[in-house]
């Protein structure tokens, strides 16, 4: 199940960074939009399976309980972002897509120094 739990985490976070770190800044919205559609299944694939596994890894800890909640809601944000692109203006787009890049690391971070 472990094994489970980090394919779909590179998976989904993997997309994320690369995303935010590389797609975003070397092509063009209009580009990007036929990527986002095809891989919209596949990261909700991915999240799926993160999360249920990430249930069946869960233990009762406080650390624990604080990745679980910042992992759900970096999923959630990620999977809110179109429709809050829409809705927000430039300079909020921004802290919007850094508050979800912040989550995703703090998460995988507190998943390292979990299984540390």
């Amino acid at each position: 199940m472990h094994a489970i739990h980090l394919i779909a985490a590179l998976v989904f976070g993997g997309f994320i960074l690369v995303d935010r770190l590389i797609l975003r800044r070397s092509c063009d919205q209009a580009q990007l939009l036929p990527i986002y559609k095809t891989a919209l299944i596949p990261l909700a694939i991915a999240a799926a399976l993160l999360i249920a596994s990430g249930c069946f890894l869960y233990y009762d800890a406080p650390i624990v309980r604080l990745k679980a909640a910042l992992a759900i809601s970096t999923i959630a944000l990620f999977f809110f972002c179109p429709i809050a692109n829409r809705r927000l203006g430039r300079a909020a787009r921004f802290f919007y897509r850094l508050i979800v890049t912040i989550s995703l690391l703090a998460t995988v971070l507190i998943g390292a120094f979990l299984t540390a």
